[in-house]
């Protein structure tokens, strides 16, 4: 009957264990004995022979629902005060020596550079020691100002090299790729795993041709990727909106395109970044692309990184790539409960793989686009860099 197996389910959960001959006048029992709640002396095999199955099933439907709000009220000063400390304690993440970048944000100064919290200035400092961390000749460096097509181009050499690729969120990519900056959180990888992962190794990076990346100091190869600064700078908005425990964004629109276009934000300006990286856009160990291109043409993307990093892909395995860095699969690959449950208490708000969302049709406005017109004359004209690979159009 419907309550012997709902007092099966309660045993399980409250007991710890399945019984299935426990009996509802049993549980009862232990409900009033321990929790001394209205709820427990309804005795439910009672009210099935008096009333019949019917009215036992609705009320075993009442019942049910008294039961989880209860467990809801008891439960939701715990959830009240886990989700406080989340809160209030990411701000305190980086060391105490860790120098910040201002006073209102979490980013940290990572040698005068606007870095996420996990990021640290011994931690990039040690990347560049040779006695701490030593690179190889062989390893790729995915590197890009953040929304540029990070995941997707690391999606894309990952499957080339044909590694495992079971998810997309930061700590999910450590399968397949690293991310030697991170000092801390859930991606961190220490300096002696880095140093045990087989050839070619394969790592993100949103950094400066400068400390490890610097040429003198890098020995492997830079797939380096550039992206229109409009689309990237909804796509950035909407990273600060979902990820807003990590960077304690509350703002509006507005407010975040104030902190973009001043440079107030991880990586610090997006005008200032491609300016250091552009005289590299010749050198022979970096790829440089562009992601409007990529996505026009994915077929010639792939086989242009095969051969950069020295891969042979015969068709079935260009397929292989083709699919699984496809939008359609990386969207797919974020589509599991745990992820679901993230957005739906709100710890997270929109997935990595995404179109344009419906409500960005006002960001960025004509001011905010002049401004960023603005800035490209300023810093990005004066070397050559061209227009439309910059601005876009709305």
């Amino acid at each position: 009957s419907v309550h012997t197996v709902y007092a099966h389910h309660l045993s399980l959960f409250f007991l710890g264990k399945s019984d299935p001959q426990l009996s509802s006048i049993q549980l009862s029992s232990y409900l009033r004995r321990k929790c001394r709640s209205s709820l427990a002396p309804f005795h439910l095999g009672s009210v099935s022979c008096a009333l019949g199955s019917k009215t036992c099933a609705a009320m075993n439907k009442v019942f049910k629902c008294f039961l989880y709000l209860g467990l809801l009220t008891v439960a939701s000063p715990y959830l009240l005060f886990g989700f406080l400390s989340l809160r209030f304690k990411w701000r305190v993440r980086p060391p105490a020596d860790q120098v910040m970048w201002n006073a209102t944000t979490t980013l940290t100064n990572v040698h005068g550079i606007p870095s996420p919290p996990g990021i640290t200035t011994k931690r990039v400092t040690d990347l560049a020691n040779p006695d701490v961390f030593e690179q190889r000749n062989d390893d790729v460096w995915v590197v890009t100002y953040p929304k540029s097509g990070t995941t997707w181009l690391l999606v894309t050499v990952g499957s080339i090299y044909q590694r495992l690729i079971w998810g997309i969120q930061e700590h999910e990519q450590r399968s397949f790729c690293q991310w030697p900056e991170i000092a801390s959180t859930m991606t961190h990888v220490p300096f002696e795993e880095l140093e045990s992962l087989p050839s070619p190794r394969i790592f993100k990076s949103h950094w400066h041709p400068k400390h490890h990346l610097d040429p003198s100091i890098r020995k492997g190869k830079v797939i380096f990727v550039m992206r229109n600064v409009v689309d990237l700078s909804v796509s950035y908005y909407q990273h600060y909106l979902d990820a807003w425990m990590l960077f304690d964004f509350w703002g509006t629109s507005s407010d975040w395109f104030e902190l973009f276009i001043n440079g107030d934000i991880g990586s610090g300006s997006y005008f200032e970044y491609i300016k250091m990286w552009w005289p590299y856009r010749n050198d022979e160990r970096v790829l440089w692309l562009r992601y409007e291109e990529a996505k026009a043409d994915p077929v010639k993307m792939v086989k242009t990184v095969a051969k950069f990093v020295g891969a042979e892909l015969n068709q079935t395995r260009l397929e292989h790539v083709l699919w699984e860095s496809s939008f359609e699969h990386m969207k797919s690959l974020e589509d599991n409960w745990l992820a679901e449950l993230a957005r739906t208490l709100g710890f997270r708000k929109n997935k990595r793989a995404r179109d344009r969302l419906a409500g960005d049709t006002d960001f960025p406005n004509e001011t905010q686009v002049q401004r960023m017109i603005n800035e490209y004359e300023r810093v990005l004209a004066p070397i050559g860099v061209p227009r439309h690979w910059i601005l876009k159009e709305k």
